[in-house]
C-alpha cells in the first residue's frame, strides 16, 4: 500500500522520516509527478500490490486494508505530517481514511 501511496503524492519526506526503514522505502514513488487516480482506482492499485504478494484480494477487503492503513497512519505519525498527506490528496479520499 505505501508504494501505491508515494505513487499517488508529490512529496512523502516528512511521512518517511517518521516511517521504518522498510515502509519508508516503500515510498520511493514519490518526487515524481503525482498520479491522479481516484480512491476507487487507488484500491484497485493497492489490490493488485497485495495480489502479488500473497493471494488473490477482492476489492472489499482491499478497501478494508486500505482504511486500516491509513488509520494506524493518522494516529502513528505526527498531525502535521499526517495533514501534509492528507492535503496532498483530492476529498473525495476521504472516505479512505474516515472511519464510519
Amino acid at each position: 500500500m505505501f508504494d501505491v501511496l508515494g505513487e499517488r503524492l508529490d512529496t512523502t519526506d516528512a511521512l518517511a522520516d517518521e516511517l521504518t526503514g522498510n515502509l519508508a522505502a516503500a515510498l520511493d514513488g514519490a518526487g515524481q509527478e503525482a498520479a491522479g487516480f481516484t480512491p476507487e482506482e487507488f484500491v484497485d492499485w493497492v489490490r493488485e500490490a497485495v495480489r502479488e504478494k500473497t493471494t488473490d484480494v477482492d476489492v472489499d477487503r482491499a478497501r478494508l486494508h486500505t482504511q486500516a492503513v491509513f488509520e494506524s497512519l493518522a494516529q502513528s505519525v505526527d498531525g502535521t505530517t499526517w495533514n501534509d498527506v492528507r492535503g496532498q490528496l483530492p476529498d473525495e479520499y476521504e472516505r479512505l481514511y474516515r472511519a464510519g
